[in-house]
Formats: C-alpha cells, sequence, structure tokens
C-alpha cells in the first residue's frame, strides 16, 4: 500500500510538472525573384526552414526554451554563359525567452528575445548573434496555439563568415518590404502538455 501511494504522489507531481512543458514546431518557406535593369529574371532564391523546439513556461507571462532548426537555400541565377546554381543546408540552435505582451482574450502579441547560432556541415557558413521578434499567438484550446512572426518588425545584432568573408550588423526597426510581399511567412504551433 505504501509504494502504490508513493507511486500516485509521483504521478501528480510529474503531471502538475509537465503542464509547465510544451513543444512547438515552426514552418517556413520564402520565395524572391530579383530583376535586372531590363526587367528580366537576374535571381531567384528559395528557402525552407523548420524549427522545432522545447519551452517551459515560468509563469502566466515568461518563458524559457531551446530551438532547433534544418534550413534549405537555393540560390539560382545567370551569367553571360550559363545558369549559376547554388544549395546549402544549415543547421541552427537558440536558446530564448519569451514574453507575453498584451493577451485579448484567446490573442496575444508575445516578444521573443533569442541568442542563435548557425552553420552549415561543411564549416563554410556560420552567423551567431542575437534578435528580438514579434509574434502573434492565437489559443484554439487549453492545449495547442497558432503562431506567426511579425517579420517586418525586430532588432538584433548578428556576425558572419561566409567562405572566409568575415561581416556583422546592427538592425532595428521596421521593414516595409515584408508587409507589401508575402516572400518570407514563418507559422507555427505550440503543443502545451
Amino acid at each position: 500500500m505504501k509504494h502504490f501511494i508513493i507511486i500516485i504522489s509521483i504521478l501528480f507531481i510529474v503531471v502538475d510538472l509537465n503542464s509547465q512543458y510544451y513543444a512547438f514546431g515552426a514552418f517556413n518557406y520564402s520565395a524572391l525573384k530579383t530583376k535586372n535593369g531590363t526587367n528580366e529574371n537576374f535571381s531567384t532564391n528559395r528557402e525552407f526552414e523548420f524549427s522545432p523546439g522545447i519551452g517551459y513556461y515560468i509563469n502566466d507571462r515568461w518563458d524559457i526554451g531551446l530551438e532547433l532548426g534544418v534550413r534549405r537555400f537555393l540560390c539560382q541565377y545567370e551569367t553571360e554563359t550559363n545558369l549559376v546554381e547554388l544549395k546549402t543546408t544549415t543547421w541552427n540552435f537558440a536558446p530564448f525567452t519569451c514574453c507575453v505582451l498584451i493577451q485579448w482574450g484567446k490573442l496575444a502579441l508575445s516578444g521573443r528575445s533569442s541568442l542563435f547560432f548557425e552553420s552549415d556541415f561543411n564549416e563554410n557558413y556560420l552567423l551567431t548573434g542575437i534578435q528580438i521578434v514579434p509574434f502573434f499567438e492565437y489559443s484554439l484550446n487549453d492545449k495547442i496555439t497558432l503562431l506567426t512572426d511579425l517579420n517586418f518588425l525586430g532588432g538584433g545584432y548578428y556576425y558572419g563568415n561566409i567562405l572566409n568573408n568575415k561581416f556583422s550588423n546592427f538592425y532595428l526597426g521596421f521593414d516595409s518590404d515584408n508587409i507589401l510581399t508575402l516572400s518570407d511567412i514563418r507559422v507555427g504551433f505550440i503543443y502545451n502538455f
């Protein structure tokens, strides 16, 4: 009987702790065509990303977690003599913290700050930095929430090294290109345990 009470007690503790954990997945697809001065297609860039992750609710407004991801990038452009095609696959991870900024019933505006690290499998590409991105969440029920990044707002700093060419950038603000086009959409879901 003592073992039965201990097992039931442990199950109640585990169920209570699991309600603070969640899993999520996000998908991103972007397609961008660039035209030259004579209005002919010069280059085409396509990108697909899948980013699963796990998180832990600290309280009703704050949570922390870890996002992992794989991105596939394809760039095609024409030279005077032939078509050049560049393909790369990268992996990334990003520890993050989120804060619910405004709640309107089932809809919430949240902000995520994350440290990120991204590299390809051949070590020709490295990108690291910090970013802050706002996003919308919509709770379908107690278990499932949909989300989408507001990719036209944000800020951060990143450092990169591509084929031994080093660069860095600080950005903050508003990008009107992503409002007027649907070239870069990231959507996902959260599953609460």
